[in-house]
């Protein structure tokens, strides 16, 4: 990926001689995991005369096209999207659900409720996986879950295994409420930082658009099956995450 946050010029001694070694403030280790990934990491050469260095002008500075940070930022959304379809479409497929497996209406709130409750175990287990090993796994573990927890809600047999989908599920949605918004402003230019980390709540609200859609869509099918088809639809973005996240780059402040 092109650079997205070239590293500051080393520090010029003062008392050294004009042919004395510049050591950069950046050390060979970080320069080295930089380089990796594919960011510049190469000195530049001091200047010509002693004095005081100003901050490097913008105009040398290699910022990355723009449409490549909001195809980045957009990528990762899905995660927050998926959110906001769950939204959308259990308020539709559980008068389906309840009518399928008999539920009574404790057992209904129970449903929709623990999805909540464990997405802050969550939020949690994300942080650390994200600290631990980089953001881009982040990713690839929220579409995991997700994609686990939306094959056993729509191919579920019995209703604990329902339960145990929609558990799953909440850890995929708190580790998306984390990892979103952490890359978009990880990644992103100052000048743009603002306006795309309010990606991740515009694509949650898309996701219960789509939601909503998806019910209108299947409605018509019989109770037994149609919020299968409902819920099962949901498998579709975690999918595309999971085969596209390997062309995500890390973030810079990750790396460091």
């Amino acid at each position: 990926p092109p650079c997205l946050w070239p590293l500051p010029p080393p520090p010029i001694s003062t008392d050294a001689s004009p042919t004395s070694t510049h050591t950069s403030s950046t050390s060979l280790g970080e320069r080295t995991k930089l380089r990796e990934h594919g960011y510049a990491t190469k000195r530049r050469s001091p200047p010509k005369h002693r004095g005081h260095q100003g901050p490097p002008s913008v105009s040398r500075c290699r910022v990355p096209p723009a449409c490549f940070v909001v195809l980045c930022v957009g990528f990762v959304c899905l995660t927050s999207a998926l959110l906001g379809y769950d939204i959308g479409v259990m308020a539709g497929a559980i008068v389906f659900v309840k009518s399928s497996f008999g539920l009574s209406d404790f057992m209904t709130e129970v449903t929709i409720g623990i999805l909540n409750l464990v997405a802050t175990g969550g939020v949690i287990l994300a942080g650390m996986i994200a600290d631990s090993y980089g953001r881009r796994a982040c990713v690839m573990y929220t579409s995991l879950t997700f994609i686990a927890g939306g094959l056993l809600m729509t191919f579920t047999p019995t209703f604990e295994y329902l339960l145990l989908g929609r558990m799953i599920t909440g850890l995929g949605v708190g580790a998306g409420l984390v990892i979103t918004p952490l890359y978009a402003a990880e990644i992103s230019p100052a000048q743009l930082r603002g306006g795309l980390t309010t990606m991740c709540e515009i694509s949650i609200n898309v996701g219960i658009v789509l939601g909503y859609v998806m019910n209108y869509v299947y409605v018509d099918l019989p109770p037994t099956v149609n919020w299968r088809f409902m819920i099962g639809m949901g498998l579709i973005p975690p999918v595309v995450i999971l085969l596209g996240v390997s062309g995500l780059p890390e973030p810079p402040r990750w790396l460091m």
